[in-house]
């Protein structure tokens, strides 16, 4: 009976030091995590500043998607997480697509992002989750390509194209296949607008990378230099 209640006492030992080390791994997790948040907000917004960016002053060449192709090895990870998000082989993929077609317009000449409400929580071992709005304004001409938060758009969306005398091409409403000439003068302006942002990072080699994108835009318009 002796060597029975000194077993128990001795595992009960052992399982208290357990969940005393375990209790403060957590604690020490926690608390570095608090201080990660702030790299976490940075490397985002570095992210969408520097994708706008490099749109700026660009013809759609081989210089152009090195340019690009940089600035997404950069800051992407390919551990992608959400189901129905933008991942980097999508971000690869709209860059080639969009690389496809030279003649597209591509003059971008000023972009500017802000992040508001945002909320940063740990969802995993070296996994973190950012969620906000993302407010941007990309000025240019009207009819300008740019890859953007989770696709690649075109300033005046709204006025670009006639309508196809294809009447299942304009239910479709596939911007990225419309079929029609560019009806609206080419202008100088701005493209305002905001998403609704969530993304996941994954810490690799002391740094955190994203790994998936989704992105809801709210509302957007072209305003136009001559308004």
């Amino acid at each position: 009976m002796k060597k029975f209640l000194s077993r128990c006492n001795r595992g009960l030992i052992l399982a208290l030091i357990a969940l005393y080390f375990l209790v403060m791994h957590e604690v020490y997790s926690t608390v570095s995590f608090k201080s990660e948040k702030s790299e976490i907000y940075s490397q985002t917004k570095s992210y969408f500043t520097d994708i706008l960016a490099s749109n700026q002053n660009s013809d759609i060449n081989d210089e152009y998607k090195t340019k690009v192709k940089n600035v997404l090895d950069k800051y992407w990870s390919y551990n992608s997480t959400l189901n129905y998000s933008t991942t980097k082989a999508n971000m690869d993929w709209n860059l080639n697509d969009l690389c496809s077609d030279p003649k597209k317009a591509l003059d971008i000449t000023d972009s500017t992002v802000s992040l508001k409400d945002v909320k940063i929580k740990k969802i995993g071992p070296e996994y973190a989750q950012l969620t906000g709005m993302l407010n941007y304004k990309i000025s240019g001409k009207s009819n300008s390509y740019y890859l953007g938060v989770s696709t690649y758009d075109i300033l005046d969306y709204e006025n670009a194209y006639e309508e196809s005398e294809d009447p299942l091409s304009n239910l479709l409403d596939d911007r990225n296949n419309l079929i029609g000439d560019y009806k609206a003068e080419i202008c100088n302006g701005y493209r305002i607008g905001k998403y609704q942002l969530t993304v996941r990072l994954h810490k690799e080699k002391d740094k955190w990378l994203i790994t998936d994108v989704d992105a809801t835009e709210m509302d957007f318009s072209f305003i136009s230099d001559e308004k």
